[in-house]
Parts: structure tokens; sequence; C-alpha cells
């Protein structure tokens, strides 16, 4: 929300310099100007987010889980399973997030990837987050969003 609200402040300024410097004294915002400054806004917003890339739910992802039990605690994408689940682990002794199959709705890909393979053993994701050196990082649990 803070994007679009200074996306919109940015976009009222220019139009405030705009019809200062023309010298024109009329009213700045009319109602009938204010939908012409709501729809510019809003295609600059759009062309904001369309230069945004997020990162993607794969294989090697580290995810943080945002329902259940296990909220707050990040994971590692083990296996994408179809379009709707992903296998996840923590590993157990890591994190404390057990292996097992979540709906991808329930996690929320970070910026950080681990190099493993599709398949992966807890054994192997820990020595991985252990040659990554995102052991500690992993450990530290993220307050989750209420």
């Amino acid at each position: 929300m803070n994007l679009i609200h200074s996306c919109m402040r940015s976009r009222m300024q220019t139009h405030l310099r705009t019809a200062e410097s023309s010298g024109e004294t009329r009213e700045l915002l009319r109602l009938t100007e204010l939908p012409l400054l709501i729809n510019m806004t809003c295609s600059t917003f759009s062309n904001l987010l369309g230069n945004l890339t997020l990162p993607a739910i794969e294989v090697g992802r580290v995810c943080v889980k945002t329902s259940g039990r296990e909220a707050g605690h990040k994971c590692v994408v083990v296996e994408l399973i179809d379009k709707n689940f992903a296998l996840v682990t923590g590993p157990k002794e890591v994190t404390g997030v057990k292996r097992r199959r979540v709906n991808i709705s329930h996690v929320e890909p970070t910026v950080d990837k681990i190099n493993v393979d599709r398949g992966a053993t807890d054994e192997d994701v820990a020595k991985a987050l252990e040659a990554a050196g995102k052991t500690e990082e992993m450990r530290q649990a993220v307050k989750p969003i209420a």
C-alpha cells in the first residue's frame, strides 16, 4: 500500500508543479480532475509492478510458512508435487519444520535459494544449508503476519 501512496504523492506533486509553472490560479484538484489523476497513478503503479520480479517457488527456495503450527518458521522446497502443493523440509533438527506436503499458498518465498537436488533428503538439505552458511539464519523464526 505504501508504494501506491508514494506513487500518488509523486503524481500529485508533479501535477502541482505543472499547475504552478503554467501560472494557473484555479483550484488544483477539482472533482473532475481526480479520476484523471487516479488513472495516471494506476497506470504508473501497474508499470512499476510489471518491472518487479518476485521469487518463484522452486526446488531449493527458502520459504517462510505462513499458516499452521509451524507458521513463521523457515523451510526449504525439496520438490514440487503439482501446481498447488510442494514438499518442504526444515529440516526438523535445524528449524523445527517436519518434512511434509504444503499448499503453495501457505508458504511465502524469500530471495534466498540453496543448491539442492530434487527430492533431497533432510541430511542433504542440512549439508547444503551448512555449505551456504545459512544454518543460523534458518534457525531464527520470522514473526508471522496476523
